[in-house]
Protein backbone atom coordinates (compact mmCIF):
# COMPACT_ATOMS: atom_id res chain seq x y z
CA UNK A 1 0.00 0.00 0.00
CA UNK A 2 0.99 3.58 -0.69
CA UNK A 3 1.45 5.79 2.25
CA UNK A 4 2.56 8.78 0.91
CA UNK A 5 -0.65 10.46 1.57
CA UNK A 6 -0.77 9.36 5.28
CA UNK A 7 2.74 10.69 5.38
CA UNK A 8 1.70 14.00 3.96
CA UNK A 9 -1.15 14.57 5.98
CA UNK A 10 0.90 14.01 9.48
CA UNK A 11 3.65 16.05 8.14
CA UNK A 12 6.61 13.73 9.09
CA UNK A 13 8.37 11.31 7.43
CA UNK A 14 8.12 7.02 8.75
CA UNK A 15 9.91 4.29 7.45
CA UNK A 16 7.46 2.25 5.51
CA UNK A 17 7.39 -1.48 7.09
CA UNK A 18 7.63 0.40 11.02
CA UNK A 19 4.25 2.32 9.38
CA UNK A 20 2.59 -0.80 7.69
CA UNK A 21 3.24 -2.82 11.19
CA UNK A 22 1.35 0.37 12.90
CA UNK A 23 -1.55 0.09 10.71
CA UNK A 24 -1.60 -3.93 11.23
CA UNK A 25 -4.58 -4.82 13.10
CA UNK A 26 -4.80 -7.64 14.98
CA UNK A 27 -7.65 -9.00 13.56
CA UNK A 28 -5.27 -9.01 10.02
CA UNK A 29 -2.47 -10.53 11.73
CA UNK A 30 -4.68 -13.60 13.06
CA UNK A 31 -6.17 -13.91 9.20
CA UNK A 32 -2.71 -13.73 7.66
CA UNK A 33 -0.70 -16.34 9.30
CA UNK A 34 0.22 -14.31 12.57
CA UNK A 35 1.80 -12.37 11.19
CA UNK A 36 3.10 -9.34 13.39
CA UNK A 37 0.62 -6.28 14.64
CA UNK A 38 0.57 -3.05 15.94
CA UNK A 39 -0.09 -3.99 19.33
CA UNK A 40 3.56 -3.33 20.78
CA UNK A 41 3.65 0.23 18.39
CA UNK A 42 0.75 1.08 20.33
CA UNK A 43 1.95 0.48 23.88
CA UNK A 44 4.88 2.73 22.61
CA UNK A 45 2.85 5.37 20.83
CA UNK A 46 0.86 5.78 24.43
CA UNK A 47 4.05 6.56 26.57
CA UNK A 48 5.13 8.84 24.08
CA UNK A 49 2.10 10.26 23.87
CA UNK A 50 1.16 10.73 27.47
CA UNK A 51 4.75 12.00 27.95
CA UNK A 52 4.40 14.67 25.63
CA UNK A 53 1.18 16.25 26.49
CA UNK A 54 1.94 16.12 30.11
CA UNK A 55 4.51 17.64 29.52
CA UNK A 56 2.51 20.47 27.68
CA UNK A 57 0.12 20.47 29.63
CA UNK A 58 2.50 21.15 32.88
CA UNK A 59 3.84 24.29 30.93
CA UNK A 60 1.21 25.56 29.87
CA UNK A 61 -0.79 25.68 33.37
CA UNK A 62 1.93 26.52 36.09
CA UNK A 63 -0.94 27.40 38.28
CA UNK A 64 -2.84 24.47 38.54
CA UNK A 65 -2.48 21.63 40.85
CA UNK A 66 -1.75 17.88 39.98
CA UNK A 67 -5.07 17.20 39.99
CA UNK A 68 -6.39 19.59 37.64
CA UNK A 69 -3.13 18.76 35.07
CA UNK A 70 -4.58 15.04 35.14
CA UNK A 71 -7.53 16.00 34.29
CA UNK A 72 -6.76 17.71 31.49
CA UNK A 73 -4.25 15.21 30.05
CA UNK A 74 -6.82 12.82 30.38
CA UNK A 75 -8.80 14.51 28.36
CA UNK A 76 -6.41 14.95 25.68
CA UNK A 77 -4.72 11.19 25.81
CA UNK A 78 -8.71 9.60 25.97
CA UNK A 79 -9.91 7.31 23.15
CA UNK A 80 -12.45 10.10 21.74
CA UNK A 81 -9.71 12.42 21.45
CA UNK A 82 -7.09 10.20 19.92
CA UNK A 83 -10.16 8.51 17.81
CA UNK A 84 -10.92 12.01 16.38
CA UNK A 85 -7.44 13.25 15.24
CA UNK A 86 -7.58 9.92 13.30
CA UNK A 87 -10.48 10.49 11.48
CA UNK A 88 -9.20 14.10 10.89
CA UNK A 89 -6.29 12.56 8.90
CA UNK A 90 -8.59 9.68 7.40
CA UNK A 91 -6.66 7.05 9.27
CA UNK A 92 -9.17 4.74 9.34
CA UNK A 93 -8.96 3.88 5.40
CA UNK A 94 -5.17 2.37 5.83
CA UNK A 95 -5.56 0.08 8.57
CA UNK A 96 -5.16 -3.45 7.50
CA UNK A 97 -7.74 -5.04 9.11
CA UNK A 98 -9.37 -8.77 8.82
CA UNK A 99 -12.23 -9.51 6.82
CA UNK A 100 -14.71 -9.88 9.95
CA UNK A 101 -13.77 -6.42 11.37
CA UNK A 102 -13.77 -5.15 8.23
CA UNK A 103 -17.36 -6.18 7.24
CA UNK A 104 -18.30 -4.97 10.53
CA UNK A 105 -17.48 -1.20 10.04
CA UNK A 106 -13.76 -1.56 12.23
CA UNK A 107 -12.03 1.33 10.46
CA UNK A 108 -14.30 3.84 11.81
CA UNK A 109 -14.65 2.04 15.20
CA UNK A 110 -13.14 4.57 17.52
CA UNK A 111 -10.91 2.24 19.50
CA UNK A 112 -9.71 0.87 16.62
CA UNK A 113 -8.83 4.61 15.30
CA UNK A 114 -7.44 5.42 18.61
CA UNK A 115 -5.32 2.26 18.98
CA UNK A 116 -3.81 2.72 15.81
CA UNK A 117 -3.30 6.44 16.08
CA UNK A 118 -1.33 5.66 18.78
CA UNK A 119 0.80 2.86 17.17
CA UNK A 120 1.47 5.12 14.61
CA UNK A 121 2.90 7.88 16.39
CA UNK A 122 5.02 5.11 18.28
CA UNK A 123 6.16 4.49 14.67
CA UNK A 124 7.43 8.35 14.43
CA UNK A 125 8.92 7.84 17.75
CA UNK A 126 11.65 5.17 15.94
CA UNK A 127 11.38 6.72 12.51
CA UNK A 128 12.02 10.07 13.74
CA UNK A 129 12.72 10.61 17.13
CA UNK A 130 10.64 12.65 19.87
CA UNK A 131 10.64 15.39 17.28
CA UNK A 132 8.58 13.59 14.74
CA UNK A 133 6.16 12.43 17.63
CA UNK A 134 5.91 15.94 19.03
CA UNK A 135 4.78 17.39 15.72
CA UNK A 136 2.16 14.59 15.39
CA UNK A 137 0.89 15.38 18.64
CA UNK A 138 1.00 19.46 18.33
CA UNK A 139 -0.45 19.24 15.00
CA UNK A 140 -3.57 16.78 15.87
CA UNK A 141 -3.93 16.70 20.07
Amino acid sequence: MNYATLTERLGISIEPALLELALTHSSYSYENGKTPNNERLEFLGDSVLGFLVTEHVYQLHPDLAEGELSRLRNAAVSAKTLSLAAINIGLGEFILLGKGESLSGGSSKSNILADAFEAVLGAAFISGGIDAAHRIVSDLI
